[in-house]
């Protein structure tokens, strides 16, 4: 996931300036999320679940906090009902394969 972000931030270096630092938040994020799990696999069960839970609580809270940006979540592709209603299908069929 990092890679593929990077990719997309080097492509919005070209098309879509105007979204490369919200590109560049989310690939150092993903970066050290990469990092913080990795180390956590080395630790006791009782310390990786800890672990694992302040990472949790640390992207909730730093996805509200991008949020109370001015432009915040809400820049790119505004949902359309139609949009909405694709996504809802696709979950569906997704839900439905699975066993």
């Amino acid at each position: 996931m990092t890679w593929l972000w990077y990719e997309v931030r080097r492509q919005d270096a070209r098309v879509h300036p105007e979204f490369l630092a919200d590109t560049g938040r989310y690939v150092v994020a993903m970066a050290v999320s990469v990092f913080v799990i990795l180390v956590s696999a080395f630790l006791p069960a009782e310390l990786r679940l800890g672990a694992w839970a302040i990472f949790t609580v640390a992207w909730v809270v730093l996805l509200l906090l991008f949020g109370r940006f001015r432009v915040g979540l809400g820049r790119g592709l505004t949902p359309t009902d139609s949009l909405v209603e694709r996504f809802a299908t696709i979950t569906i069929i997704v839900l439905g394969e699975a066993p």
